[in-house]
Parts: structure tokens; sequence; C-alpha cells
């Protein structure tokens, strides 16, 4: 007896999912890879930061323990002279006045040691002013560079009068100037300007 009509030989179907199976696993573990690999590797956003100008800022009313020390291997350059507030008479004076730029001044007093409005690329430029708000308040400080923003800073006075000092540092360069602001709260939503002093970074 033969056969009857021919039949094509039957295909495994347990081969056929075992293939499939196989490349699933395969692509999971690819992708499970690929995760991997991108999570070590540097964020863009890092990237972008790092050419950005940075700014820090600092007040101080109460003393710290920093010592200010010279850098013998500095040049000597001229004798720099104090920069004075412009003349204008700002809204909210009467609470901060006599604020000036510094290149160095003593942090536990936050009394200049070297006035001074030119700064070099990553130095801290210092303001130094007085406060007398004979309230509670928030001194805002605004810090621009070429007619740009680059720091906010803020810190609460509890209305006793004293010298005070705030710093920034920027890696840009040109023209720049310091807003301070008096104000109720440290949302400074009703800020008003007390001083604006002038600095120049090369």
């Amino acid at each position: 007896m033969g056969g009857g009509p021919g039949r094509p030989p039957s295909r495994s179907p347990r081969l056929a999912f075992t293939v499939a199976g196989l490349c699933v696993f395969a692509g999971a573990i690819i992708l499970i890879l690929v995760f991997i690999l991108t999570s070590a590797l540097p964020s863009n956003s890092a990237n972008n930061q790092a050419q950005q100008p940075t700014a820090t800022s600092a007040p101080q009313q109460t003393p710290t323990d920093a010592t200010p020390t010279a850098d013998p291997t500095e040049e000597e350059t001229a004798t720099p002279t104090a920069t004075p507030t412009e003349t204008a008479n700002y809204p909210a004076s009467q609470y901060i006045d006599k604020a000036q730029m510094a290149n160095a001044l003593d942090e536990k007093t936050a009394k200049v040691t070297q006035p001074g409005d030119k700064f070099k690329v990553g130095d801290k430029i210092y303001v130094a002013f007085a406060l007398h708000p004979g309230k509670s308040g928030t001194v805002c400080l605004s810090w621009y560079m070429n007619s740009a923003k680059f720091s906010d800073y803020e810190f609460d006075s509890d209305g006793t009068a004293l010298p005070a000092y705030s710093y920034s540092i920027t890696h840009a360069t040109g023209p720049g100037y310091v807003e301070i602001y008096w104000a109720s709260s440290k949302s400074c939503s009703d800020k008003q300007l007390a001083q604006k002093v002038k600095f120049t970074v090369s």
C-alpha cells in the first residue's frame, strides 16, 4: 500500500517557536545593554552648563572662619580706587547705602581691604555695603554681565545695622553691575532698588 496523494513533509512548529524565542531574548539583552551604556555616559545638559557663565553668591552677616590670603604669584598692578555708588537717589537707599566693589575684603568684618572695580575671569567679585534697615526684611541682589542677568541672591536681615557683603564669580568678560534691593520677604516680589554698582571683568 503505498500512500495517498503526496503530503509535504511536516515541519516542526517547535523549532520555529524556539528560533523566535531566541530572537526575542537576544533583542531584550541588546536593549538592556544599550540602556546601561547610555546611562553611564555624561548627559548633554552638563556639557552645555559648563559653557555657560556660572555664578555664586554668598552674603555674610556673621563672622566666618575664612581667612583671606594673598597670592604671591600675582603681578603688582596700579593701586585700585574705590568705586562709589552712583549718585542717584534710589527708593530704598535709606536701608542700604555705601555700596562699593572690592577686589578683597575681610570676610569676618565685611570691611573692604582692597577696593576696585576691575576683575579677572574667575575672581570673586565682591560688593560691600552698609545695611541699616531698622526693620526685618530681605536683601535681594541681581548680578549682570553685558546687560544680561547671570545670578540672583537674597538673604534675610533681622533689622540690625551692620556692614554686609556678597560676591559672585563669572567666567564671562565685559562690563557688569550689581543691583542691591530691599524687600519685605525672600520672594523679593516687592523689592525696591537701594544701590547699583558697576564693575568690569577681563
